[in-house]
C-alpha cells in the first residue's frame, strides 16, 4: 500500500468514534459514526450478497459502465489508468433540482488485506490540475470510500461499504447525513444486481488478487481444522 494511503487511514481512523447501529434493510445492516472536525457522519453498510466476486470487481474496474448500475451518476469516466487495478476518474452526481449537481475527481485502487483476507476497493478525492472543472457543478470531496469483499462460502460473499462524502456548497450537514445514510446500502445492492448479469471479464491483475485471497482463506481454514 502506498505511504499516502497509510497516512490517510491512520489519521482518519484515529479520529473516528465507534460505530452506531442505525437500521437494517434486506439483511444489510447500516451503521454510522462521528468523525472529529466535522458534523458529517461516516456511514457503513454490511451484508451478504449472491453475486460472482470476479464480476463485481470487473464491473467496478470498467469505469464506463458505472452509470448503468449507479443511477445517481450522470457521468463517470476514466481520466488516467495507472495500472490494471488503479485509475483516476471523474464523476458527476445527480442531485435534486434545487441543488447543484456534484462533481468528483477520485483515485481508485484495489488492495488486499492479508490479515483479514479481504479484497478492498478504495476511493479518495484527489486534486488533479488537468481534471475537468465545470462551473455548473460543485466539487464535492470523498474523504473515505472503502469497499471490502470476502467470500464466506460457495454461495455468499460478505461485503461492507463505508463512505463519507463532504458535498461542500449549500448542503447543510444534517441534510447530507440524511441523504448519505442509504449510499453504502444502495452501492452494495445495485452492484450485486448488476454483477449477476454483467458480461465483462476481470483482468489478469484482479484475478491474481482473487486467487491470492482464495489461497489464503483455504490455508487459514486448514490451520483451524488441524488445531487441537
Amino acid at each position: 500500500m502506498k505511504l499516502f494511503t497509510l497516512l490517510l487511514l491512520f489519521g482518519y481512523y484515529s479520529f473516528a468514534a465507534d460505530w452506531k447501529f442505525e437500521t437494517e434493510k434486506d439483511g444489510v445492516k447500516i451503521y454510522s459514526r462521528k468523525v472529529k472536525g466535522t458534523n458529517i457522519l461516516s456511514f457503513k453498510a454490511v451484508g451478504f450478497v449472491d453475486a460472482p466476486l470476479d464480476k463485481m470487481l470487473a464491473a467496478l474496474r470498467n469505469v464506463e459502465v458505472a452509470t448503468e448500475w449507479d443511477k445517481s451518476l450522470l457521468v463517470k469516466k476514466t481520466l488516467k489508468d495507472h495500472s490494471l487495478i488503479e485509475a483516476d476518474t471523474y464523476s458527476v452526481v445527480d442531485l435534486p433540482t434545487f441543488f447543484d449537481d456534484r462533481e468528483l475527481v477520485l483515485n481508485n485502487i484495489l488492495d488486499y488485506d492479508e490479515k483479514t483476507h479481504e479484497l478492498i476497493v478504495r476511493a479518495k478525492s484527489v486534486d488533479l490540475k488537468d481534471a475537468p472543472r465545470n462551473k455548473k457543478y460543485t466539487r464535492a470531496e470523498i474523504r473515505i470510500a472503502e469497499f471490502r469483499i470476502k467470500p464466506e462460502n460457495d454461495l455468499f460473499t460478505k461485503m461492507s461499504m463505508e463512505c463519507m462524502v463532504d458535498p461542500k456548497g449549500d448542503i447543510p450537514p444534517w441534510l447530507a447525513n440524511i441523504v448519505q445514510q442509504d449510499m453504502p446500502y444502495n452501492f452494495i445492492k445495485n452492484l450485486e444486481k448488476f454483477a449477476n448479469k454483467y458480461k465483462g471479464e476481470a483482468n489478469k491483475e484482479i484475478l491474481k488478487f482473487i486467487a491470492k485471497q482464495k489461497e489464503d482463506i483455504e490455508k487459514a481454514s486448514k490451520t483451524v481444522t488441524k488445531a487441537p
